[in-house]
């Protein structure tokens, strides 16, 4: 070990009383690191549900925290509050329809270069 690092310590202990760190200035944060994963994991996991059923989930475990908390978490990773559009299926009708189209223009090797008749 140095003789500055003992020398340090010493002048530490002299004037401290101790050799125990201080705490850190500033204000704590509201939710742990290991809580923030699991905030990301579940928004990742199943992106329909809200900031409310999120904050409501992790109030059965003991994490009080606002729905703003939650969202800026989220935020923060860029899992922004955009759910995607949900595509219609496609109606059986609509299916016969387009097969018909393509086996009426069967000469036609343009259209079914992209197409999969199955």
């Amino acid at each position: 070990m140095p003789v500055s690092t003992v020398q340090s310590l010493i002048k530490k202990g002299e004037i401290l009383g101790s050799l125990n760190t201080k705490p850190r200035s500033g204000r704590p944060r509201k939710v742990s690191a290991k809580t923030a994963r699991r905030i990301v994991r579940d928004a990742q996991k199943n992106p329909q549900v809200t900031s409310g059923e999120k904050q409501a989930a992790l109030e059965q475990d003991g994490v009080v925290v606002a729905r703003s908390t939650i969202r800026r978490y989220l935020n923060k990773k860029e899992l922004h509050g955009r759910v995607a559009r949900k595509k219609p299926l496609l109606r059986q009708c609509y299916k016969k329809a387009w097969l018909q189209y393509v086996r009426k223009h069967l000469d036609a090797p343009q259209l079914l270069a992209h197409c999969n008749l199955e």
